[in-house]
């Protein structure tokens, strides 16, 4: 590593700034993340109701995570990812597999 690395960020304690700036960060507590039970049947239904509810979440919050559990396969991924655009928002979708 190199010795700028180290002090990165240093100089500005010799700078006026100092003590003009937030000392304690500001906390904000955010409902960003939710999951859904799928009760076992098509992923369909389960998926479309978790990219609404993440939309609606980062609508409000910028970020959101809404997760499906316990259902099948839910059909094409980019589907549901391309909801998120329709409302001005970037939407992942993704799905695990195993046996």
């Amino acid at each position: 590593m190199k010795p700028a690395e180290v002090v990165r960020g240093l100089s500005r304690l010799e700078s006026n700034e100092v003590g003009t700036e937030q000392t304690e960060p500001n906390l904000f507590v955010l409902d960003i993340r939710s999951a859904i039970d799928g009760g076992g049947g098509l992923g369909q239904f389960p998926s479309v109701t978790a990219m609404k509810l993440a939309m609606d979440k980062a609508a409000a919050a910028r970020l959101a995570a809404v997760t499906v559990r316990n259902s099948n396969h839910y059909g094409a991924a980019g589907a549901y990812a391309a909801m998120a655009p329709e409302r001005g928002l970037i939407g992942l979708s993704g799905s695990n597999v195993f046996h």
